[in-house]
C-alpha cells in the first residue's frame, strides 16, 4: 500500500545486502551494499575504535521508476570500509561506516 491506503504492485531490486537507503533530490534511492560476508564483518570490524573497518561495500544509485540500479562507489580495503550509510550533496557522495572513526566522500563525474 503507498501512504494514502492504495493497493499498489510489489516491486523488488535484486542487490546483495543493502543496509541503509536515502532519498536523493532528484528522486532517486541511495542504497549502501555491504559487499563482504557476514563472517569477515564480524571478524574485522567487530569491537573496533579506531582506524578502518576493511569490509566491502559498494553505493549504489536506484530509479524507482524502471528499478534500474548503478554503482556509484565501490571500495575493498582501507581508508575507508563497512559504509553503512551515504547521502548525494551535488556531485559528491558522503558516506558513513558502522565501525571505526572515519566518514568519507567521493565526486562524482559531472
Amino acid at each position: 500500500m503507498n501512504r494514502i491506503g492504495e493497493k499498489t504492485e510489489r516491486k523488488t531490486v535484486p542487490m546483495p545486502k543493502v543496509d541503509n537507503l536515502r532519498w536523493t533530490k532528484d528522486g532517486k534511492i541511495l542504497a549502501a551494499s555491504l559487499r563482504g560476508s557476514s563472517y569477515s564483518l564480524f571478524r574485522d570490524c567487530a569491537g573496533l575504535k579506531s582506524g578502518s573497518c576493511g569490509q566491502a561495500f559498494a553505493v549504489v544509485e536506484i530509479d524507482p521508476g524502471t528499478l534500474f540500479w548503478k554503482e556509484l562507489v565501490h571500495n575493498e580495503g582501507s581508508p575507508m570500509g563497512l559504509v553503512t550509510s551515504a547521502v548525494k550533496i551535488g556531485n559528491r557522495i558522503y558516506m558513513g561506516t558502522a565501525y571505526g572513526d572515519r566518514i568519507a566522500y567521493k565526486d562524482l563525474p559531472r
